[in-house]
């Protein structure tokens, strides 16, 4: 699962995530991973990363997702 998030940025259906309870959780484990590398750029950010903490946020589709949710809630 984490190979094709890193290739495509999202987990495709067909990709069975292993290694969790459900196998067929490829929506919240891509969600969980973009959020995780939100997350950790924000962190590399306050710690003077910039290149880290670019690369995290390019690899989170810039928070899109988060910031959607946000003024949805």
């Amino acid at each position: 699962a984490l190979d094709s998030y890193l290739k495509y940025g999202y987990i495709p259906l067909e990709d069975s995530v292993w290694d969790a309870f459900h196998k067929n959780e490829q929506v919240s484990r891509t969600l969980e991973y973009a959020f995780d590398d939100y997350a950790l750029s924000r962190f590399a950010s306050s710690l003077g990363k910039k290149e880290d903490s670019e690369t995290l946020l390019k690899r989170s589709a810039d928070g899109e997702m988060f910031s959607t949710a946000k003024r949805v809630l």
